[in-house]
């Protein structure tokens, strides 16, 4: 195959100079230093800079614990990434911020913010877009055109992408500050998360008043390497992709807030580990599950801490839980393997042979062999009844793409079954 050019991997382009009214580095200090910004391979914001007889007073000692830049009112902590003597008097550095985004420029009250999104889900429809509002603030994404062997070659080099934008205004048209807005467009990046299975990352953060630039926050948050893995969201969930997220937005700001982000940490850390340690990644969809199951039995089901509490095995609260939510069909029906495996044990139902296979994992020795098949369709068992539960408790009851299936065209919409 011919190499695809990557036409959103702009952030390798991108690079501006900034002036720092001062910079602190090894408790020596340095005014108007000019610094030149840009990223790297591994999309990290870097600032880079010269200073001329300056070798040998910062090599003095080496604690660059309390390092920053300072640019008008606003400070920021960095790390040194390197420092490099260029003769016996003059140092080159390139320094990192110790949180990123990081605001660096605060020149102004901004209005909007807009923020990049890299490695997010794959919208198949070409560009795509949605706009909502959450009560104070009206969010708007837009995701890019981008050609799946684009997306194909990206994921072999192990590169990253641009993959669309997010903007964040009040809906009165106030003012807003980056913390409001990140805030925001970090709720709509878990959708996102949901959506895709892996956690896109969001930053570059700049914001405006009118079509100037008053407010700078360069770098990206935590972002998982693209992937290929099928999940709930098929091409037919595009066009639902509104109303999915108008009920998961909702959900974030209801009592089972808490548990949707942290179940949806174990989701996007099994998809996440899934090409290197398919073992792994049905342990973190084990712990997703244990996570959910107890939050619907305590708060649906009203059951105590005596029925949850460790006696009780965990098939057996995962096999309640699904009779609470109004499960309507078999979750084995398109596991063929694991339908083989369930005639070889005494016909032990989906739940039973779930936690089978994951304790097999986790207690190395047991008497219960597995093969590669199994484990692969153990782990879109788990991960499909982690969606399931995410429906729920979202309360939406739309379609979804049922992952069970190993063989046949994907892309499909199936009826979420809950009652």
């Amino acid at each position: 195959m011919s190499e695809v050019e990557n036409p959103f991997e702009d952030f390798l382009n991108w690079q501006e100079n900034l002036t720092f009214n001062e910079v602190s580095i090894n408790s020596h200090s340095f005014r108007d230093v000019e610094a030149k910004l840009s990223y790297d391979h591994d999309m990290r914001f870097v600032a880079g800079f010269s200073l001329r007889e300056a070798g040998f007073q910062l090599l003095s000692s080496n604690d660059y614990s309390n390092d920053f830049f300072k640019k008008g009112d606003v400070e920021f902590g960095v790390l040194q990434r390197s420092l490099r003597l260029t003769n016996l008097h003059d140092a080159k550095f390139e320094f990192i911020p110790k949180q990123s985004p990081a605001v660096i420029l605060r020149e102004g009250e901004a209005h909007r913010f807009t923020f990049n999104v890299a490695n997010g889900p794959a919208f198949d429809l070409g560009a795509f877009s949605f706009t909502y509002e959450t009560g104070l603030h009206e969010i708007t994404f837009n995701s890019h055109d981008i050609k799946a062997e684009v997306r194909k070659l990206a994921k072999q080099k192990n590169t990253n992408l641009i993959t669309g934008t997010i903007e964040v205004s009040n809906v009165d048209s106030t003012p807003i500050n980056f913390t409001d807005a990140f805030n925001a467009a970090c709720n709509l990046q878990r959708f996102l998360t949901f959506a895709g299975g892996t956690q896109p990352g969001i930053g570059h953060a700049e914001g405006f008043n009118t079509s100037r630039r008053v407010c700078f926050a360069p770098g990206y948050n935590r972002r998982d390497p693209l992937h290929s893995h099928t999940n709930w969201f098929g091409i037919s969930q595009i066009r639902e992709t509104e109303k999915v997220n108008g009920c998961f937005q909702t959900a974030l700001k209801g009592e089972s807030s808490e548990i949707l982000k942290r179940c949806l940490e174990f989701y996007r850390a099994s998809t996440a580990v899934r090409s290197s340690s398919l073992e792994l990644a049905i342990v973190s969809s084990s712990a997703a599950l244990e996570v959910i199951v107890p939050y619907i039995l305590s708060t649906r089901a009203k059951m105590d801490a005596n029925l949850l509490g460790e006696r009780i095995p965990f098939h057996s609260k995962v096999r309640a839980c699904f009779g609470v939510v109004g499960l309507e069909s078999d979750p084995l029906e398109m596991s063929q393997e694991l339908q083989k495996k369930q005639a070889s044990l005494n016909n032990v139902d989906a739940f039973e042979l779930s936690s089978m296979f994951r304790n097999r994992i986790v207690h190395q020795g047991k008497n219960f062999d597995v093969n590669g098949r199994e484990l692969i369709e153990v782990w879109d068992l788990q991960m499909w009844m982690i969606e399931i539960l995410f429906f729920f408790l979202i309360n939406y009851r739309g379609t979804m793409q049922d992952r069970r299936p190993t063989t046949g065209w994907a892309g499909g919409a199936t009826t979420i079954p809950l009652l």
